[in-house]
């Protein structure tokens, strides 16, 4: 009787010690780490690698590996509990970090690099358990990038993510080693990966890139159209976030392809549903293929400027080979480093803090929000070039000088606004051509259509011009704010004199003596020759246009001003 009940005891024991594995891919998070502890905000003055075991049973560390690509350190035998945190660092530092819980020290701890690097946790046969690749714009702090500060995943429920699930500590401290992160919010991920981008490498390989990390994908869930064979697709080590397929078949220059993607799972195994992406061969740019379409120079405290591009050609144009310059800055050339492709009537956002846009604009299109080092631009305005490296030598796509005037001018605070383009079929250096972005559109819209846009398609009802409203409100809503009068004439060459009358017949507004293009337009933001803002009331807009050959057009429009 007394063995038995001796046996019985034992009984949780020995289930409990039979659970003990090996980790496997995902058993273990990396959740937090410090790679930039100085200056010292709290925490000791060291680096460290935080691992949270999320598996629902017990592993056993032995001789697993920490690296950071370079350097390799095995761990000691240790029995990781599950739902524990377990803190790693140099074995000189061990004693520091007792106090927040578990430690295990090596004798060849990784040094992180501050503005980035690979954190990777591997078995001992090097298959990955989990690693992180990251970037110091992930902390989505100019100041806490500074040092003194750790990174913190956010959802542990969400690993297969990359820089969107990733921030920097908002403890006191700098940090919480061995505890429940700072911003710690748990949403299991239950959907599958989005495509962000197809790019052909060369006519035999195409890259896909998409917005979490993969499993092992499979050929025939992907099809080309027109017709390629595909050959094998393969991740696209070491960013398990890209497939490469090898096609059997070369693609053809000139030729518009879209590729069908049947299944993709991220890897939690969470499959997407049927996605498309049209791609081609890409095409070298010509002067105004890409033209700029958007600025942000006086961003709002810690925040970042922007630029934008918008492709108004019919072609697929890789931004590698791109160069960017601010003359009225330090007047050098910064390159574009990434092979991303914008395609025909694209618009793309270059910035150095992406984060920082998608937490401060929410009429943004993230997947089109590039990180890039781009020329500082002074909140005063400034002078912005964009060229192509065509066999060394350089070919000017686009320029323009622009100040802060430019922006509205019943805005009284013009932080955090961005000025857009409104046609961008125009010349860019027109200052008429530039309107602050709406404040219903939250003051910018990188990745986006202008909220300013005006579409080049016109009807203008045997008109030879179009107004942007019968109504103008120049209250600085960004709603009606200014009248756009586009013409689309059958000849250039036209003298114009455009004029504001009120009902009586006084002249109120010279708005333009000048001479037009054929596809010309002017604005008017509402106010008189003294530059007072029009009360509310009717007008008569009065359109005259002279042709040196004997045209005369004369036309009269009524108006409204409506604060």
């Amino acid at each position: 009787m007394r063995s038995l009940f001796t046996i019985w005891l034992c009984l949780p024991c020995f289930l409990l010690h039979g659970q003990v594995t090996a980790p496997g891919n995902l058993d273990i998070l990396i959740t937090e780490f410090m790679a930039d502890p100085t200056p010292k905000v709290g925490l000791p003055d060291k680096e460290f690698v935080e691992l949270k075991n999320r598996s629902d049973h017990q592993l056993d560390l032995t001789d697993c590996i920490l690296t950071d690509g370079v350097t390799q350190a095995k761990l000691p035998k240790f029995i990781f509990d599950t739902g524990r945190y377990l803190i790693i660092c140099s074995i000189k530092d061990t004693a520091e970090f007792k106090v927040f819980g578990d430690v295990l020290g090596l004798t060849n701890f990784p040094s992180l690099n501050n503005d980035g690097d690979l954190v990777s946790l591997r078995t001992k046969n090097q298959e990955i358990i989990y690693e992180v690749n990251f970037k110091d714009s992930w902390y989505r702090s100019q100041s806490k990038k500074e040092g003194g500060y750790t990174l913190e995943m956010i959802n542990t429920g969400s690993p297969c993510t990359g820089n969107e699930n990733w921030i920097a500590s908002q403890h006191f401290s700098g940090g919480t080693p061995g505890y429940e992160n700072s911003v710690s919010a748990f949403h299991q991920d239950t959907q599958g990966p989005k495509l962000l981008d197809v790019y052909p490498l060369n006519e035999n390989e195409i890259r896909l890139t998409f917005d979490e990390a993969l499993m092992k994908p499979v050929a025939s869930e992907f099809a080309l159209v027109p017709s390629r064979l595909i050959r094998s697709a393969d991740q696209s080590l070491p960013d398990d976030h890209t497939i490469l397929l090898t096609l059997n078949e070369s693609l053809e220059k000139g030729v518009k392809y879209w590729i069908n993607i049947r299944k993709v799972a991220d890897c939690l195994n969470n499959s997407s549903s049927i996605q498309t992406g049209a791609f081609a061969l890409t095409e070298e740019p010509v002067f105004r293929d890409l033209v700029w379409s958007e600025v942000l120079f006086n961003p709002y405290p810690g925040g970042a400027d922007f630029i934008e591009i918008y492709n108004r050609s019919s072609k697929f144009i890789s931004l590698n080979g791109l160069l960017v310059k601010n003359n009225a800055q330090d007047n050098l050339w910064y390159p574009i480093n990434t092979e991303r492709v914008i395609l025909p009537g694209e618009y793309l956002a270059l910035c150095a803090a992406p984060d920082n846009l998608l937490m401060n604009y929410p009429k943004r299109d993230s997947t089109k929000i590039i990180e890039e080092k781009i020329p500082l631009i002074d909140d005063a305005g400034g002078s912005l070039q964009l060229a192509f490296n065509q066999n060394n030598s350089l070919q000017l796509l686009d320029s323009f000088t622009f100040v802060k005037e430019w922006h509205h001018p019943f805005l009284h605070d013009v932080e955090g606004v961005s000025l857009e383009k409104i046609n961008l079929d125009e010349n860019s250096g027109n200052r008429s051509n530039w309107q602050s972005a709406a404040a219903s559109a939250g003051f910018a819209t990188p990745g986006l259509a202008n909220s300013q846009h005006v579409d080049t398609a016109r009807n203008y009802l045997n008109k030879p011009y179009s107004l942007s409203s019968q109504i103008i409100s120049p209250n600085g809503d960004s709603y009606r704010d200014y009248l756009t009068i586009s013409f689309d004439l059958k000849k250039s060459g036209y003298k114009s004199r455009i004029e504001i009358f009120d009902l009586s017949g006084q002249k109120l507004k010279a708005v333009a003596y000048q001479l037009l293009s054929a596809q010309d337009f002017l604005v008017w933001n509402g106010e008189d020759d003294l530059g007072s803002l029009l009360p509310i009331g009717n007008y008569i807009l009065y359109i005259e246009l002279i042709h040196p050959e004997g045209d005369h057009l004369v036309f009269k429009e009524r108006i409204t001003v409506d604060h």
